[in-house]
Formats: structure tokens, sequence, C-alpha cells
């Protein structure tokens, strides 16, 4: 499998509006192809020249503007290999993984104003539906809502035997029925480590006798829009010039206030002693760019404190460090050496 994301500024290429652009060669197929220039005298000029044409991301319906792609990011580890790329707002991230038949391609608009997003893979391609998406699958990651996954990707996911990493976890909290049922299909729930770390630390601790757990976490405003305990609350974030204690509870509260900002209080409580027991305090901190936890746990073993300041992604509800452990899970599931609990 050969798969190629164009990041060049336009003064190395050709000048055609395709940053982003996407080719896969896979099985003596070209899935998808750049189809070069074609003939200057051809009435199809235009759509060779099109950003659509060369699978790049087109925004309501216009061709890109002129300017500059960028490289954030890549690496390649143990058959596995991942690059990220940006053009304006939008990012591109793509992974692939052995044995050469795995590929994940991840198109993100950022900013707060609503835009229509096109790429000729959604505009050409197969586009397939859940339950056809899950008999495809070994394994299915879902990085959606809690809603999207109580209604429909855990129940019809494990139901059909496939194991599914689970990033919006606050929705695993008192479904001890999802457990059950992938016990049942001899299938797996894998939650990754997400914005935090430690929890390798929590669940050893876990083994023995755990008093406490606690956890406090520092968001910019921003970062909490259009969370429920802030909409019920009536609190207005843009009036907040210093930080605040807006929410103190336990886990399972937390998760209901915030489905969409503290999934990480979700995982710790599942590694420890569960959402009842576990605390959170949440703070608006507009001073503040980076989501920062502080984690403190007492037990048997000792004490242990972890601090994480978490650069934001292009969600500001979440971190980077999110979906960059997840790749770490994928990985973890083909190495043959694994490190940590």
């Amino acid at each position: 499998m050969e798969l190629r994301l164009e990041e060049n500024p336009v003064a190395v290429d050709h000048g055609h509006p395709d940053r982003l652009h996407l080719t896969l060669h896979a099985g003596g197929v070209h899935w998808l192809a750049d189809p070069g220039t074609g003939s200057y005298v051809a009435r199809e000029l235009f759509w060779y020249r099109s950003t659509l044409a060369h699978n790049a991301p087109r925004l309501d319906g216009q061709p890109q503007p002129t300017g500059d792609a960028t490289c954030e990011c890549f690496d390649e580890q143990d058959g596995w290999a991942w690059v990220r790329g940006r053009f304006g707002n939008v990012a591109r991230t793509v992974v692939a993984g052995p044995p050469a038949a795995y590929m994940v391609d991840v198109v993100e608009l950022t900013g707060r104003e609503f835009a229509l997003l096109h790429t000729l893979a959604l505009e050409a391609g197969k586009v397939l539906s859940l339950d056809d998406l899950i008999q495809a699958s070994d394994l299915v990651v879902e990085a959606s809502t809690q809603a999207h996954l109580r209604e429909e990707i855990a129940p019809k996911t494990l139901g059909a035997g496939k194991d599914l990493v689970v990033l919006s976890c606050g929705g695993l909290l008192g479904r001890q029925d999802w457990v059950d049922l992938a016990a049942a299909k001899r299938c797996r729930i894998l939650v990754p480590s997400a914005a935090i770390a430690g929890l390798d630390g929590v669940k050893g601790a876990s083994v023995g006798a755990i008093s406490a757990v606690t956890m406090e976490t520092r968001k910019p405003p921003r970062g909490l829009v259009g969370a429920p305990w802030i909409e019920q609350q009536k609190i207005d974030l843009d009036a907040i010039t210093h930080e605040t204690l807006i929410f103190e509870g336990t886990a399972t509260d937390a998760c209901r206030a915030f489905p969409a900002n503290v999934n990480v209080v979700a995982a710790l409580s599942l590694a420890g002693i569960g959402p009842e027991k576990t605390r959170i305090r949440i703070f608006a901190s507009p001073e503040a760019e980076l989501n920062r936890h502080r984690i403190t746990v007492q037990g048997e073993f000792g004490r242990l404190a972890i601090e994480i300041e978490n650069v934001p992604s292009e969600n500001p509800r979440t971190g980077r460090l999110s979906y960059l452990s997840t790749i770490a899970l994928l990985r973890d599931l083909s190495a043959t050496l694994r490190v940590g609990t």
C-alpha cells in the first residue's frame, strides 16, 4: 500500500488548489489518484484542475484559495505510520498500519463558524452505513459523542462481537450491561488514557486499597462552551475574568454535566475506585492557554500525584494527547513488546 498526503508550499508545486491532497494505491488499484492536468483543450480541464479532483478538502463548495500547507507532525514505528497536515483551518490526519491493509483518514474543520466540508472520498467513494462499517471491521474506534455511543455505536458494535475503542468513556459509566454483552460475544471494550497520564499507576494501586481519588481540571472558558451544566446554571463564560470554580462533585455527576469535556475523569474512575467515589473540581480559567489536570490518589501503596498541562486540539473541549494516546493504543494491539500496565 502506498499512501501520500501533500503538504507542499504553493511555490514548489504546480499551483493547483490541492493542499492536503491524498493519494492511495493498494492491491494494484489507484483508489485515490492524482488525475494530473489532462488535456489543456479538453472540456474536462476545469475538473482536472479542481480541488475535489485531487481529493483535497473543499469548503462551502469553493475551490481552495492560494496558500501554503504545512506538516504538523509525523511518525513511523513498528509498521504503523501517521502524518498530520494543515491548510488554514482544515487539518488532515492519515494513519496506516500493518499488514498494509488499514488506513484511517480524518479531516477536521477548526474554528467556530459553520462550513460545509467536502472531499472526493465523501463525494465519490464508498460511504458505509454504521451497520455495514461494523460488519466490515475487526475493531471500531468511537470518537463521537456519549449519546451516539449509547444509542448506536456500543450496542451495535458489541452485539456484532467486534472490539470497541471508546473515547467518550463517560458513556461507559453505569453500563455493566455492555461489559456483560462484550463478555458474551467474546469481544473487548478498550479505553485509551486520552488526555491524562498515570492510569497504569491507578490500576496498580486499585489492586490494594485506595482511600481517595480527586481531580482538578482547569480549562479556558471556550473549552466549556455548550456543556449542559453551563446552560442549566446560566453561566456567562464570557464574563469570567479570573479563575473560577464552576463545578464540584462526583465523576458520575461531572460526566452528565460536561459530557464532551471531562471524559478523562470517567477513565480515571474506571481505573480506580469507581465514579461515585472519584471527586472532581472544574475551573474556568481565562488566563490558561492549556488544559490542566491535577490528580491525587491516596491508598495503602502511598500517595500518587499527577499533573498534566495539555495542548488543546482543534476541538478546544479536548486535548491533543487524546488522539495521540489512541494511536498508541492501536499500536499496542499488534506490538510484541508492550510497556506499562
